[in-house]
């Protein structure tokens, strides 16, 4: 999986594989799915992202379930 942000688009993508994009759908406003050919969801994309995310600049995630000690933050 992987993370973008677009500063110049204010667009964040959420890639969830690497795979071609066949359709795409505006599922609620702003918020559009990436599909393949098979229907497989590829990536989610965030627009006018800087209002619709709190601190943009800073990406917290989370592996694994195991709480607190599994987390990790980049800045």
């Amino acid at each position: 999986m992987k993370i973008t942000y677009d500063a110049e688009a204010d667009a964040v993508t959420i890639t969830l594989r690497e795979a071609p994009v066949a359709d795409s759908v505006e599922d609620h406003p702003g918020v559009v799915l990436d599909y393949d050919d098979q229907g497989g969801l590829v990536a989610i994309e965030i627009l006018d992202a800087r209002n619709r995310i709190d601190a943009i600049d800073t990406i917290q995630f989370h592996i694994g379930g195991k709480g607190p000690a599994a987390s990790q933050a980049a800045e």
